[in-house]
């Protein structure tokens, strides 16, 4: 018995009809997967769909990222996602490249790509509590003064401000360890992530699931979906349960790029769904859904409910439809 879910992120309900195999499915029903109080993200949106209470989902993502990347942190360090930002007007602007300053003995940079960094600082997780920062793309537009990061501890502080007034650095997503349950304790079968968004693979490797990156992943709309197929085809024949992230559709909404949202959504459907559906092992159940909305025209995470689709209904449904 095979259990595939796929998470399309950032997919609105009503862009749920640019993929037509999705009419096919057995079952459908709506949720939302945002615990109460928490801002959308993949992180606690995934988390809680694999049954990770509220209580136990980590305040932030970057120590998760840190793992990721094979150049993790250690349990005692602090992690901030750093993105390069265009802050021209003195309003917070789109995510673009910036480069790194170099950190001496303070701390190390792992650069994930393009706009996206992760800041390392040795030893000062037990500070994370006492940060506060803004995720830049819940605040688009808004006044970079009454938005920079704040810390306990007067030395972070400075430093953290400094990223962002000399070098257009935006830290967000801090985090220190946090343990999570395994995968097996969640009463999961063994399983593996198809991904190559660094949150998902992070928590993926958290929850002691195997991680895979097909060749041509990028985490954007240019990502080679006829690789991820072929990965996820493979990945379905040894794990009895397979979840696979699909994130380009997340990073077109927050650029308020309809045009190019939809078409990723399409490709999805042409070069992904309508193939994968097809092609599974018999008795696999195949499960659809979004983490959590993301709307072009605000360019902002969005809590509400999304779709759920369920298709080759077997005793796995009722269990799923608990957590989704």
């Amino acid at each position: 018995m095979n259990t595939v879910l796929l998470i399309i992120d950032g997919m609105m309900p009503d862009e749920a009809r640019l993929l037509p195999t999705l009419e096919r499915a057995d079952y459908r029903w709506t949720h939302s997967h945002t615990p109460a109080g928490m801002t959308p993200d993949s992180l606690c949106c995934i988390l809680t769909m694999l049954g990770v209470k509220a209580a136990q989902v980590p305040t932030g993502r970057a120590w998760l990222e840190a793992l990721a990347t094979g150049e993790p942190a250690a349990r005692g360090d602090l992690v901030l996602r750093c993105n390069g930002i265009d802050l021209a007007g003195g309003k917070l602007g789109p995510s673009c490249y910036r480069s790194l300053p170099p950190l001496g003995d303070t701390g190390r940079w792992i650069p994930l790509g393009g706009y996206k960094n992760l800041l390392v600082l040795p030893g000062l997780g037990h500070l994370e509590r006492g940060i506060c920062t803004f995720a830049p793309h819940q605040n688009q537009n808004r006044r970079v003064d009454l938005l920079l990061p704040t810390a306990g501890d007067p030395a972070l502080q400075l430093f953290l401000r400094q990223l962002v007034a000399r070098y257009g650095l935006w830290p967000w997503g801090q985090a220190a360890y946090a343990p999570l349950p395994t995968a097996a304790q969640l009463g999961l079968a063994p399983g593996a992530v198809v991904c190559r968004t660094e949150v998902v693979a992070g928590l993926g490797r958290a929850l002691e699931l195997s991680c895979l990156v097909p060749p041509g992943s990028t985490a954007e709309v240019d990502t080679d979906l006829s690789q991820k197929l072929r990965c996820a085809l493979q990945a379905a024949r040894p794990y009895p349960f397979v979840l696979i992230h699909k994130n380009g559709a997340d990073e077109a909404a927050p650029r308020r790029d309809r045009r190019q949202k939809t078409a990723f959504l399409q490709r999805i459907e042409r070069e992904f769904l309508a193939p994968l559906a097809g092609a599974l092992p018999p008795q696999s159940a195949l499960i659809v859904t979004a983490d959590h909305g993301t709307d072009c025209r605000t360019g902002k995470h969005w809590a509400g409910a999304v779709p759920t689709f369920v298709f080759d209904p077997t005793e796995e449904v009722a269990k799923w439809h608990e957590q989704l």
